[in-house]
């Protein structure tokens, strides 16, 4: 894997890169938002954004990526902090 590739996996939220480590295991997405404690939507959000800081490959090429990454030993994204709210960049947002 190059080191390009491996900053963009790193580059993953904690949250997307679980979903997408999800997506490479045999379930469906609906049964992999379940067992993350997740609505499919949010699943789906996670997934896309994901796929996104990936360069935008396909739902199953961004997966297999992330479970050879994981596979391989590489370092799990770690939660991000706001840099102007003090707030975990990964949390939910309360509605406004």
């Amino acid at each position: 894997m190059s080191s390009e590739t491996e900053a963009q996996v790193r580059s993953l939220s904690p949250r997307q890169f679980e979903c997408l480590l999800a997506l490479a295991a045999p379930m469906s997405a609906k049964e992999a938002a379940a067992k993350l404690g997740l609505a499919l939507d949010t699943f789906e959000t996670h997934v896309k954004e994901g796929r996104r800081r990936l360069g935008g490959l396909p739902r199953v090429a961004a997966a297999r990526l992330v479970r050879d990454y994981a596979e391989a030993g590489g370092a799990l994204p770690e939660r991000r902090v706001g840099p102007t709210t003090g707030m975990d960049a990964d949390a939910p947002r309360e509605p406004t």
